[in-house]
């Protein structure tokens, strides 16, 4: 249960720097 929401805070931190960078 941990892993999917590590996952999901690492994927939208990930999404929101290549919107950081763009």
């Amino acid at each position: 249960m941990y892993a999917r929401i590590l996952l999901i805070v690492f994927t939208s931190s990930a999404i929101a720097q290549n919107l950081n960078t763009f």
